[in-house]
């Protein structure tokens, strides 16, 4: 009888997800037993596309709310490579240490993590000081105390212990422009510090 009632009705007809200003639904027209999901919104005239795989859509929307407890930075690494926990369901998910995961919320599978999840802090920092094969492409600045220091150049005595990067970040108060910002990541006297150093000292 379930089966009588779900070929009465669209093809296009299984909601997903209501979000602000639109939905989500399945669009079940074509082969296969993973349907892709499209997005009904009140910007748009016609159905767009969201996700081809309406599986991945579920986990990648499970995956947010599990990570939503941990610390996230839009932040990448070049290579993007490492262990997948999930490489069938979330083959966007890649393992950079124990309780770190670099991950993407793009609507295709195979997105490339931008976002890293990591449970401390502390183990973030000593994770990106002690990367080998890999780069640090672009990061927001980890959470924790901010302090601003004069005098940058008298830490010249530990810095050659920590792991540096030069990065290009947008520049806040020039839209459209950049920044160039030096970085140092490790620990001093028993604390993870993350030096930053932009324009000027």
């Amino acid at each position: 009888e379930g089966a009588a009632v779900a070929e009465r009705l669209p093809a296009r007809f299984r909601l997903v997800s209501l979000g602000e200003g639109g939905f989500l639904i399945t669009d079940e027209s074509g082969p296969g037993d993973d349907a892709p999901v499209l997005a009904a919104s009140e910007s748009f005239a016609e159905l767009m596309p969201e996700a081809p795989s309406y599986v991945y859509c579920a986990a990648n929307a499970l995956l947010r709310l599990a990570l939503g407890k941990w610390f996230n930075l839009r932040a990448s690494f070049e290579p993007a490579t490492g262990p997948q926990p999930f490489p069938l369901l979330l083959p966007n998910v890649v393992g950079l240490g124990e309780d770190i995961l670099a991950w993407s919320d793009g609507v295709a599978p195979r997105t490339p993590p931008r976002w890293v999840a990591f449970r401390a802090v502390r183990g973030f920092i000593r994770q990106v000081a002690s990367l080998e094969g890999r780069t640090l492409a672009h990061c927001a600045g980890p959470p924790g105390d901010v302090l601003v220091a004069e005098g940058y150049s008298r830490l010249a005595d530990v810095l050659p212990g920590m792991r540096r990067f030069e990065l290009t970040e947008p520049d806040p108060m020039r839209p459209g422009a950049t920044l160039e910002t030096s970085h140092h990541v490790g620990e001093l006297d028993g604390l993870a510090v993350w030096l930053t150093r932009g324009h000027g000292d």
